[in-house]
């Protein structure tokens, strides 16, 4: 089936889906009407569509998910991605096995490569989200030193699931590792038998591959694993519901045709469609929002937690919620680049004459920042040691404060147990995020590696019965007090500093001590030309706003085709910039407070 064309696939599944109850508009096509050229996948018009109009219905037969898998299996419990990703696996194991199998129509529509995260190489990972908040997770699930915790996981969690479905429920009945055809192929039964020694019978060979772990191991089924996480990541939905029932199945939901779908947030002119689910049979219902131009993509928000809701109590919606860019590209592996520059323009290349409100980004979710309380802690650490305190002391007598009445005291050169309790209660990573960059949290912080031992055995009853009592909230009034709100600030502004400093990244033609091939070579000649490097083979980023969001900008205009590479550093970039406005935008917050005194 890997040879059939796009429209064939399309065919194929467009029939399927009717012989089981389904519809699809008859206006719908694959591709463009006007070319069959895959590279813009989506689905278009072949006709005027009139508002109201239904597009597509599928049954709830026809949707592949996890629901009617077991939730439990021994001790444990099984998540709903668990049990779609063990469905999503049978149904391609029975594929090897049976040609006219339900689910191959769909199977044979999903794409052979997906736009993912994990699909980048360790390099782009380190360079296009440096500094990131994604790169911190994401790396540490592909590359360790004893193998990638994404494996680990595959180990500890889905192969005794598996295990369990094959034990108990027949599932994957018949699998076996072709050692010598490849890592991850699973042999066709002719191919089996072929391997097959005829003189060993059924019992002897059971007992011999329990023996040696092949089957047990299930290691050729990581690759599929890994396929499979990236098809339910970037192509299920999951069901928002009025119910109160936590058992109810809302999923993750695989949707054959309805996944060909290309994204639009939801207030762009390109989203003409929500997807429902019908009350009266379950079927999943998409249906046009407005009018449908000949010609025109039908798109929908794959993030419409925020905007398609007028049918929200009659008809509840399937909705991943208000995503930011940086969880759009860990989603679903794309970034909406147009509704950034849009936003990041208004905060980077704001005139004298903006306002303040000018400068906020409308309606956007912007990708927060994350700091460590560990960086945090030890940046508060450097500055206790630093002649800042001393400094502050004499700039207070000099301005008479101390005769007022304001205080200073000598640092603790120690972390108390009182102290370390204190900030054992607060979260170890601290958002930033755009709207409200300020948090008590990261004053709390601060004002803890500060305050002398005795205040804070004042501000926290070490009561181990009530731990409760054992946290406070640090508001930015803290900042009132001179000499602990000049520590405050001048610390936050040195942990700033040394955050910015981590988005600096480069890339150059020899990477990771390997010759560039020629796709990295002639992406990095023409990345150097956007930032007009005129020498060497390395180019820059991540230190000037402005000019990258101008690169940004140059990118997504250029009418020339992008290629992959260049794709990854816009979404990459994006990430960077966004999480660096809301870090400029608490610079900002503080800089307006250190001027009040």
């Amino acid at each position: 089936m890997d040879g059939l064309k796009e429209q064939d696939k399309e065919t194929n599944l467009r029939q399927w889906i009717l012989q089981n109850g389904g519809n699809i508009h008859k206006s719908l096509t694959l591709c463009t009407p006007q070319s069959l050229d895959d590279s813009k996948r989506g689905i278009f018009t072949l006709s005027k569509i009139n508002k109201g109009e239904e597009l597509i219905r599928l049954p709830d037969k026809c949707a592949l998910s996890g629901k009617s898998l077991p939730d439990r299996y021994e001790d444990r419990n099984a998540s709903p991605w668990l049990r779609c990703l063990a469905s999503l696996l049978q149904a391609r194991h029975l594929r090897n096995y049976d040609s006219s199998e339900g689910m191959n129509s769909y199977l044979d529509s999903l794409p052979s490569t997906y736009e993912s995260l994990l699909n980048w190489e360790s390099w782009e990972l380190r360079s296009y989200l440096a500094g990131t908040a994604l790169s911190s997770f994401v790396l540490p699930e592909l590359e360790t030193n004893d193998g990638n915790n994404m494996h680990k996981r595959y180990q500890s969690t889905v192969v005794p699931y598996l295990k369990y479905l094959k034990q108990h429920h027949g599932l994957f009945a018949q699998m076996k590792v072709d050692k010598n055809d490849g890592a991850g192929s699973i042999l066709k039964p002719e191919a089996k038998r072929q391997r097959r020694n005829d003189d060993e019978d059924k019992d002897s060979r059971r007992q011999r591959i329990n023996d040696d772990g092949e089957e047990d191991n299930m290691d050729y089924l990581y690759e599929p694993f890994r396929q499979g996480c990236m098809c339910i990541s970037t192509r299920a939905f999951h069901m928002q519901t009025t119910s109160n029932d936590e058992a109810e199945y809302r999923g993750p939901y695989l949707l054959p045709y309805i996944d060909l779908l290309n994204h639009a947030p939801p207030n762009s002119p390109k989203h003409v469609t929500t997807l429902q689910r019908d009350p009266s049979d379950g079927s999943f219902v998409m249906c046009a929002n407005r009018d449908i131009e000949k010609g025109e993509e039908v798109c929908h928000s794959y993030d419409s937690g925020g905007a398609d809701r007028e049918n929200k109590e009659s008809q509840p919606e399937m909705t991943s919620g208000s995503l930011n860019s940086a969880q759009l590209l860990q989603t679903f592996g794309f970034v909406d680049i147009n509704g950034a520059i849009n936003s990041l323009s208004k905060v980077f290349c704001k005139d004298e004459s903006s306002s303040s409100d000018d400068s906020k980004p409308c309606n956007y979710n912007m990708t927060p920042a994350v700091l460590t309380k560990d960086d945090i802690c030890r940046i508060c650490h450097e500055v206790s040691l630093s002649t800042y305190p001393s400094t502050l002391r004499t700039s207070m007598e000099n301005m008479g404060l101390i005769d007022e009445g304001w205080e200073h005291w000598e640092l603790e050169s120690d972390t108390s147990a009182s102290r370390q309790k204190a900030l054992d209660h607060l979260p170890d990573e601290i958002l930033i995020t755009f709207e409200s960059p300020l948090s008590d949290d990261i004053i709390t912080i601060c004002s803890l590696n500060f305050l002398p031992n005795d205040a804070i055995d004042d501000l926290f009853t070490q009561d181990d019965e009530s731990p409760e009592q054992n946290s406070v909230q640090l508001s930015d009034e803290v900042l009132e007090d001179y000499f602990l709100g000049k520590l405050v600030l001048r610390s936050i502004m040195e942990v700033i500093k040394e955050k910015m400093k981590s988005y600096h990244a480069s890339v150059s033609e020899d990477v990771d001590g390997t010759t560039c091939t020629n796709d990295k070579s002639a992406f990095v000649k023409f990345m150097q030309g956007m930032y007009k490097v005129t020498n060497g083979s390395t180019f820059c980023w991540g230190e000037k706003e402005v000019e990258d969001l101008t690169v940004l900008t140059g990118l997504n205009d250029s009418s020339d085709k992008q290629t992959d590479l260049v794709t990854k550093f816009m979404y990459g970039l994006t990430v960077s910039l966004e999480e660096r406005a809301c870090l400029l935008q608490l610079k900002s917050r503080f800089e307006q407070v250190n001027t009040i005194r």
